[in-house]
């Protein structure tokens, strides 16, 4: 242990010599480098509502995403990134899980609830070249999307039903059999209780259902994805 600390690797000035430990979180800041998390996390928040303000649009921030993001980066300046309107003909949580879950992006929604070709990054450093942090970020996520919308349009070249014949080899645990065993149990006890129930609905489509309840598990979009 010493008396210095580090500043931001681009922006700050190397090493800071701290000549108290109160002065830590000053000489940080003056570094950028935020080290106090709330005051971060308070800084996104504040930058995401400045963008909504000025797009007339609705960022969805998911707690989980905004705790990484938080402790991803030491100072935070957030940036509106696009894509092609095209791909927002995928399902919604297609497009929104390669932004959440694979770049740490926060998805945008119009005033109606409708996805848009929009999404917030934060970037670890101020404004400096934030063309093309923004251009290296919509690289990245059309990548994603472009593999998501080839998985997906594969998949529906074949009916939901031929999926489920291939959780034959998809073990679910080893002393109970496959997928596709756990299927035709679920069927068998949804049938039983329908018929014990006197419930009026058609059992053919009860027997589909249960055979129905795990086939995306072997689609390209759900292993890949």
């Amino acid at each position: 242990a010493s008396n210095f600390t580090m500043s931001h690797r681009f922006l700050g000035k190397g090493k800071l010599t701290l000549n108290d430990a109160s002065d830590y979180l000053e000489v940080l800041e003056d570094n950028y480098v935020l080290a106090d998390i709330s005051k971060r996390e308070a800084l996104i928040q504040d930058q995401i509502s400045q963008i909504e303000e000025e797009n007339n649009f609705t960022v969805i921030v998911k707690e989980h995403v905004l705790d990484e993001v938080v402790n991803l980066v030491e100072y935070p300046t957030a940036f509106v990134g696009s894509f092609d309107k095209d791909y927002l003909s995928l399902p919604d949580e297609v497009v929104i899980t390669p932004m959440q879950d694979h770049q740490r992006y926060f998805p945008v929604r119009d005033k109606s609830g409708q996805l848009l070709p929009f999404f917030i990054g934060v970037r670890n450093g101020d404004t400096n070249h934030i063309e093309n942090v923004m251009k290296g970020n919509e690289k990245v996520l059309v990548a994603r999307l472009s593999d998501a919308k080839f998985f997906y349009d594969e998949d529906l070249k074949k009916p939901l039903m031929s999926y489920t014949e291939k959780l034959k080899s998809v073990i679910y645990q080893e002393d109970i059999g496959s997928y596709y065993d756990k299927v035709q149990r679920v069927e068998k006890l949804a049938l039983k209780i329908y018929r014990s129930l006197k419930m009026k609905l058609i059992e053919e489509d009860l027997s589909v259902a249960a055979k129905l309840i795990k086939a995306d598990l072997t689609t390209q979009m759900v292993f890949e994805f």
